[in-house]
């Protein structure tokens, strides 16, 4: 089934980046395969987070994150293993509303879903 929908990745290569760059709509059971891949990244200092992060496990205080562009859709899942981190979405977005989003202290992880014009915790 992927060798015929993703061509060229029999021998190898990042599914995921594949299909992020195909223009091919996948089957049901592919999205599903694609959607249970996550990239898990440990943050210890300030940047931005990227399309190719999604659990992201922060581990130091006062971490400043930058959110991408919210595309519909898209979830970020984040966990503090000590103090609280701030992040701050692209631009003119929001998160729930605001203009930064605390993780940590008593709210020890969350999980943040793309709308138009942001995030929202879900």
């Amino acid at each position: 089934m992927l060798d015929s929908e993703f061509g060229t990745l029999k021998g190898g290569g990042d599914c995921r980046e594949h299909y992020h760059q195909s223009d091919r709509f996948p089957s049901r059971d592919t999205m599903l395969w694609l959607q249970s891949i996550e990239n898990v990244r440990t943050v210890t200092v300030d940047g931005p987070l990227t399309d190719k992060d999604d659990i992201i496990v922060i581990n130091g205080s006062g971490i400043d994150l930058t959110m991408p562009p919210a595309r519909n859709g898209r979830y970020y899942k984040f966990a503090t293993i000590s103090v609280n981190a701030t992040l701050y979405p692209d631009g003119s977005e929001t998160i729930n509303g605001d203009t930064t989003h605390t993780v940590g202290g008593s709210h020890k992880d969350c999980r943040l879903k793309a709308i138009t014009g942001g995030w929202i915790e879900v």
